[in-house]
């Protein structure tokens, strides 16, 4: 299980809760969802979608 900061253990619900709070970018892939923190830098964004593009036939 992931930890908070004070190191008691949390459910994977309240992880995927508090990542769903902050502002981030959802990116739709066939059957997956990509989501991307807003301070993701923007060169490194491309590289990984254009990596992911290549890949799919």
């Amino acid at each position: 299980m992931p930890e908070t900061d004070e190191g008691s253990a949390v459910s994977v619900g309240q992880a995927a809760q508090r990542t769903r709070s902050a502002p981030c970018i959802e990116i739709w892939l066939a059957d997956a969802v990509m989501r991307v923190p807003v301070e993701t830098d923007g060169t490194l964004l491309t590289e990984v979608l254009r990596a992911i593009r290549a890949s799919v036939p």
